[in-house]
């Protein structure tokens, strides 16, 4: 059985190259393990003494949604626990965020630093790497009306009705792993 951690690797390394379909919008991955308030990564070897955002993703318009992932998710309890963890999570990063801040986590991520990516030879600014990633001709800029939340889980048991709890959050109900 794989841990958190270890599927979170997985689908970093899958998300980096591919992104993300959410509600059927693919996205970015811009950074992951972002803590609040200080924008920094989570890293088990260095510093992890905040709570953080498992991933950070950004739609073709530069519009973020945070997800939190969970192994499964089989209950109600279960489901609004993940639910207010993104939310607060979600509330301090909108409450925190600056483009500096979000260039910084993206370069904190993407230099390799943290194990999840390889380090690259030239490191692109988020801007000019979210360009490439979605074939645009000119930089989006970051939105910062609202940040998205999304669940994510393996498996949802059938006591879990996250969409019917609130509506306005938006549930991946699987993401496949490559074994």
């Amino acid at each position: 059985m794989m841990t958190e951690w270890e599927f979170q690797d997985k689908l970093t390394t899958r998300w980096a190259t591919e992104g993300l379909r959410i509600e059927g919008r693919l996205q970015f991955l811009a950074a992951w393990e972002v803590m609040t308030p200080s924008w920094r990564i989570n890293d088990s070897k260095v510093y992890w003494s905040e709570p953080s955002i498992d991933f950070l993703f950004a739609d073709e318009c530069m519009n973020l949604t945070a997800v939190e992932l969970k192994r499964s998710i089989r209950g109600v309890k279960p489901c609004w626990l993940a639910l207010s963890q993104v939310t607060h999570r979600v509330i301090e990063l909108f409450q925190t965020i600056s483009p500096e801040r979000l260039e910084s986590a993206y370069t904190a991520c993407w230099s390799g630093n943290h194990g999840r990516v390889h380090r690259p030879e030239y490191l692109l600014t988020l801007a000019e790497h979210h360009r490439q990633f979605f074939g645009l001709a000119s930089s989006a800029k970051l939105k910062q009306r609202e940040i998205r939340r999304c669940v994510a889980a393996f498996e949802f048991g059938p006591r879990c009705c996250v969409t019917s709890i609130i509506s306005k959050v938006m549930c991946c109900r699987r993401a496949s792993v490559p074994n």
